[in-house]
């Protein structure tokens, strides 16, 4: 099929411009090899992919920690999700209640650098429950983060801590990038690895499991 350039959708072997003729790549090329299909207007183009969300600020509080910006990343293979320095436990509450947020976040940078606050809590990582907790701190780590508290409340729940007092981050999906990616944790200074692990991304779990994949499991 000719490269047209910009949008990749993975499995499909297109590359397009826009989402639009992506997704009209698509189903051509289903089309041409005789599966069935079931349609749906290009023209809901959203369909194709997931939206990032601000969760907040959604109103002003009197600390200036509590005013940063909560974003969940969606438009990659994984999820990530800032928390800023937010800790106000009505923020928290907020988060828990999204079942988006407590079903979708793969990468959680801790909130405030990891400190013990009301969003570090052990209710809050029950809820969310991510795959990875990033604690960003610089070399010296003058305030000792993450929390000992913090971290082991991520310990009894089997949430892997990623800190970068050690040496850069890295997160990266795994070619054919359908579901892996893969969390290293450098070496300060270096490019030697500290840590390298590979995981399933929760968005594989559940496209995995909606029904227009049951559907077209059925079908082939």
């Amino acid at each position: 099929m000719k490269n047209l350039g910009a949008v990749n959708s993975q499995g499909f072997g297109t590359v397009s411009p826009s989402f639009y003729e992506c997704g009209e790549s698509i189903f051509q090329s289903i089309n041409e090899s005789g599966k069935w299909l079931w349609r749906m207007p290009c023209q809901n183009a959203n369909v194709f992919g997931y939206n990032d969300i601000i969760f907040h600020p959604k109103e002003e509080f009197t600390g200036s920690n509590d005013n940063s910006t909560v974003k969940l990343f969606r438009g990659g293979m994984f999820n990530v999700a800032s928390l800023g320095d937010i800790e106000h436990p009505n923020i928290g509450s907020m988060l828990r209640r999204s079942s988006t947020f407590t079903t979708e976040v793969d990468i959680l940078i801790l909130a405030h650098h990891g400190s013990d606050n009301d969003i570090n809590s052990k209710k809050f990582f029950k809820a969310v429950r991510p795959t990875i907790a990033v604690c960003s701190a610089d070399y010296d780590n003058q305030y000792g983060h993450p929390h000992d508290k913090v971290r082991k409340v991520l310990h009894e729940l089997d949430i892997r801590v990623a800190t970068t007092k050690t040496g850069d981050i890295l997160v990266e999906s795994i070619p054919n990038h359908r579901k892996e990616y893969l969390v290293t944790n450098y070496k300060s200074n270096t490019t030697d690895v500290s840590s390298q692990k590979c995981y399933v991304s929760k968005k594989f779990h559940l496209l995995n499991m909606n029904a227009d994949t049951i559907r077209n499991r059925l079908h082939n």
